[in-house]
């Protein structure tokens, strides 16, 4: 058996003794994963690089290195002493692996590199030990830490989103609004789209969900768009709807709601609303992010600033120049 197979072998035995072992353990890890995944490889091979590995990731690496290093502390001591030369001759010590030295001196002779200070294997979510482990592994992120973030809309830090607002200068006010009155449906869609998002309502920085209230004249439509950042869930007050969206198969999936019907929207998929009945009408949809964007088709396409080249429109639509040319005047 080559060294490497050997430190293969012994790295399957180790999995096990953790699967055995793990009941002694659990009370000091208390994750979504049940115990992660054995690494091929240690602490400092991990690419840890921010730009690289999402922050998630890097608490759960750190975390569960730090996991490993209790249990191996106490696993180590339930070995007895006479197998220790055993051990030894597979890169296992009281510290944790490391790369046998050779009589030659010259290194591991299958490549992967010379004697070295010994090192805890890591704990990663990418691993060959997975059908050893045989344990079912989660992730997601991590729950708040906070009772809330409200957005700081004057803060120099630049973040996915606002950065937090000082929790001594929240106010109420940081909660509240009261703008979501019926709007002006006089336009050349006929319907008005009045949003209560992070930026009406600073207090929903980092809570995931926003609502809008969107009114209908007579024959109104929202227009085809989509949402990149969240799922809608709309609710139909007064009127009649005709609703629907299309999948990336290109199946339309259509319904016309009645007043108190319900209709999902998933992520990132194209949909519209349209009035198809005899008086104005009002939905209030929920979207699951506190920022959700919006993204009107008709209007990235023919009002981009600057403008799409025409060519691209033109053969997009299969049509000519000067098809293209009326429909962006309307837009103008």
């Amino acid at each position: 058996m080559n060294p490497l197979s050997k430190r293969l072998t012994a790295a399957a035995s180790l999995a096990k003794a953790i699967n055995k072992h793990f009941a002694l353990f659990k009370e000091n890890f208390t994750g979504s994963p049940r115990f992660p995944l054995l690494c091929i490889g240690n602490p400092s091979a991990v690419d840890m690089n921010p730009l690289h590995l999402s922050v998630s990731l890097q608490r759960l690496l750190l975390s569960a290195s730090t996991f490993l290093k209790a249990f191996w502390q106490n696993w180590w001591k339930s070995i007895p002493r006479s197998k220790a030369p055993i051990l030894a001759q597979a890169g296992i010590t009281a510290s944790g692996f490391t790369r046998p030295s050779y009589a030659n001196g010259k290194g591991d002779p299958d490549g992967v590199g010379g004697p070295h200070k010994p090192v805890l294997w890591a704990l990663s979510i990418s691993t060959i030990a997975w059908p050893i482990v045989g344990e079912r592994v989660m992730g997601g992120d991590p729950e708040s830490l906070q009772d809330f973030c409200v957005a700081d809309k004057q803060g120099q830090v630049s973040v996915n989103g606002f950065s937090c607002k000082d929790p001594k200068m929240v106010s109420a006010e940081d909660f509240f609004f009261r703008g979501l009155r019926r709007g002006d449906t006089s336009n050349a869609v006929g319907s008005n789209v009045t949003a209560a998002n992070v930026n009406q309502i600073p207090g929903l920085n980092t809570l995931g969900i926003s609502l809008v209230r969107i009114d209908y004249a007579v024959d109104g439509i929202n227009p085809p768009h989509t949402h990149p950042r969240a799922s809608e869930i709309l609710v139909l007050l007064k009127g009649e709807l005709l609703v629907g969206f299309i999948d990336t198969t290109n199946k339309f999936h259509s319904k016309v709601l009645k007043k108190g019907d319900v209709f999902v929207f998933p992520k990132g998929l194209l949909h519209f609303q349209q009035n198809v009945g005899q008086r104005n009408a009002v939905a209030i949809a929920g979207l699951s992010s506190q920022n959700p964007g919006v993204q009107v088709t008709a209007n990235s396409l023919f009002a981009a600033n600057p403008p799409m080249p025409n060519g691209v429109l033109t053969k997009a639509f299969r049509s000519d120049q000067t098809v293209v040319d009326s429909i962006q005047d309307k837009f103008m």
